[in-house]
């Protein structure tokens, strides 16, 4: 409602033009005054005055104020009340004591706690390529006895290796009788050459000797016979030289001067063979003796350094005819050797169970998000070492289950301490008064252990702790709860698979403490719930979907709490927690009510600071799968 001053009625002489206002009425144009002509129409000095409001627009206008602040405290009012009352959007859970059971909970496979495995020991060619195919294989949980067939595998490439490799020994063996005929040849051979020396070394000796004590000794002795019969003969004329020369003398006349002067020329004669005879001895001693023995001496010499070289060249020979002879005997050694491994292969082609019990295919455990790994069926390549089948002890069986690691480190199992029962048993056997029975009763004992070691394996180690109870339910059979305790946990994750490459398990193996468990088989699927810890008395627990923050935040948690209708965050204090529920220390008390969906009370930026996604604050909103509320 607008309230508009009365119209003040413009001069009748000269208008401006008008326009309409907002009740159609026309009203003056501000831009176009009217002409002023004071002569004519002379405008009066002050406008005139509004006329004051009446009292019913006053009303109407406190009317309208009222309605307004109303209004305004009414909507105040709903918004401040809608906010705090009761949503159905929210999930309440009143906090109370109960019995607190900390247990994990994991799904597994039945196995059997000792198995016997069947690899394939046939070798191959390259290393991690394969070395044959199944050509037959009984049928997966057979039931067989200990050396009945339960896998043929192809042999046939074997077969033509065989003969091939037989072939091959021929050759080295032919090879070997080659290199021992030509070491024999040449060690007779160099025989006769170092024999032949040592003749001509003992002839060089033998004519050195003749020449030293035949010849030399001769030559030396009618030398020395001649310079006797000189020294005679010299002696003899000069006597008779100077007898001549005495009776030739002037006065005497006894001889005549010819017959002195022929006397001399004996004497000379005489001395001159003496001269030419002692000569001849020391030339002899001298030259011709150290001649001949050089001489001879040499020729033993060179028969002595040929008879060395003969025996270096026999000993060489030898040696080197025996490497070759050596070589080609470890040539027919290794093919006699590969002749032996492929006949083996052969042998091992045919697989026999090593035992009474069931036969299961052994499933790798990288196979079991590839089905295209570890298939064993007919005509399937199979690698060396690969474990192909599987004769478990059906009267002992684990379930293999596996456990996140978060809650590994609570899981307590079996621990186990060597005895030395086969060290003390072998000691005392050979503490006997009959050293060779004790000796053959000590590898009688060793033998069988390794032949047999599930028969002591009872005996080898004691426990001395005990796993963690536990309680097994057996997809098959529901409705049969069976006892167990926690046997061995892995030091290690397991192989992840596809769908879950950043999560970590362990390995658990939980064995079945039941005697007597009828229809239970390998494979089947359990659920093992491990009692890790049990409080004696209900405490104050509420469920984990209520709390806010993570592990970052140590013991300490949030949570919303109503009080008188509105919701207040608080700090709590933690204890011990299992999969659904979780200890209270500090913050609630018995009867305080919590929001078990607290993503929808939280802002962007609180939902971000403890991690809440937007796909877990849907869930919090449908409120589906939480405990009951009110």
């Amino acid at each position: 409602m607008t309230i508009q001053p009365a119209p003040v009625n413009p001069p009748t002489t000269t208008t401006a033009p008008s326009l309409p206002d907002g009740n159609g009425q026309s009203v003056a144009n501000p831009s176009n005054p009217p002409a002023s002509n004071n002569s004519l129409n002379p405008v009066p000095s002050r406008l005139p005055k509004g006329r004051r409001w009446s009292r019913r627009n006053r009303w109407l206008l406190a009317a309208l104020a009222v309605f307004v602040l109303g209004g305004s405290s009414l909507g105040g009012w709903i918004f401040y009340s809608g906010k705090h009352a009761a949503r159905p959007d929210l999930i309440l859970h009143p906090v109370k004591k109960e019995t607190l059971h900390v247990t994990i909970t994991a799904r597994g496979t039945l196995e059997p706690a000792d198995n016997t495995y069947i690899t394939c020991k046939v070798k191959a060619k390259t290393p991690g390529q394969a070395c044959t195919s199944i050509r037959w294989v009984i049928n997966n949980g057979a039931r067989v006895k200990e050396g009945d067939k339960v896998m043929e595998l192809d042999d046939s490439g074997l077969q033509d290796q065989l003969q091939q490799q037989q072939i091959e020994v021929y050759k080295a063996e032919e090879a070997l009788e080659k290199a021992k005929l030509q070491l024999a040849k040449d060690v007779l051979a160099n025989k006769a050459v170092v024999e032949q020396w040592k003749t001509k070394r003992h002839v060089a000796e033998m004519v050195l000797k003749e020449y030293l004590e035949g010849q030399f000794a001769n030559a030396r002795l009618e030398l020395q016979n001649k310079q006797t019969l000189s020294d005679t003969d010299l002696f003899m004329w000069e006597e008779r030289a100077r007898w001549s020369e005495r009776m030739a003398r002037p006065g005497r006349q006894f001889v005549t001067v010819s017959q002195a002067e022929s006397d001399e020329a004996r004497r000379q004669a005489a001395a001159l063979a003496q001269k030419s005879i002692r000569t001849q001895l020391e030339v002899l001693e001298k030259v011709t003796r150290p001649k001949f023995q050089s001489q001879y001496q040499g020729d033993i010499d060179e028969a002595e350094r040929q008879v060395e070289l003969a025996e270096e060249t026999l000993e060489k020979t030898r040696a080197s005819d025996k490497v070759a002879v050596r070589s080609a005997y470890a040539q027919y050694q290794l093919q006699t050797s590969r002749l032996g491994d492929i006949e083996k292969g052969i042998k091992d082609c045919y697989i026999r169970a090593p035992r009474d019990g069931m036969v299961i295919y052994y499933v790798d455990e990288r196979s079991r998000w590839d089905s295209n790994k570890g298939v064993i069926a007919q005509g399937e390549l199979v690698k060396e070492g690969e474990k192909l089948l599987a004769v478990p002890d059906l009267t002992q069986l684990v379930v293999n289950a596996r456990v996140h690691e978060a809650m590994i480190s609570r899981v307590r199992d079996d621990k186990e301490t060597s005895t030395g029962f086969s060290e003390v048993v072998n000691t005392t056997l050979l503490f006997t008064p009959q050293p060779l029975c004790a000796l053959s009763a000590f590898f009688a004992f060793d033998g069988e252990q390794n032949a047999s070691r599930s028969a002591y394996a009872h005996l080898e180690k004691k426990r001395e702790r005990r796993g963690m109870p536990a309680s097994i339910r057996v997809n098959a059979f529901p409705d049969r709860p069976l006892k167990g305790h926690v046997k061995w946990v892995s030091p290690v994750a397991a192989l992840n698979d596809w769908f879950s490459s950043d999560v970590k398990v362990y390995e658990t193996h939980v064995a079945i403490d039941d005697d007597h468990v009828q229809g239970l088989k390998p494979g089947m699927d359990a659920v093992v719930t491990i009692f890790v810890e049990t409080k004696p008395k209900p405490v104050l627990a509420v469920p984990l979907q209520a709390l806010l923050g993570g592990v970052e935040m140590g013991e300490k948690r949030r949570c919303f709490a109503v009080v008188d209708g509105q919701f207040y965050m608080r700090e709590v204090k933690l204890g011990s927690a299992n999969e659904t529920l979780v200890e209270v220390k500090d913050g609630l008390q018995e009867g305080d009510v919590v929001v078990l969906n607290p993503a929808v009370l939280l802002s962007d930026k609180e939902k971000a600071e403890y991690g809440v996604s937007a796909s877990s604050d849907r869930n919090d909103q449908r409120g589906s799968g939480g405990p009951g509320g009110e």
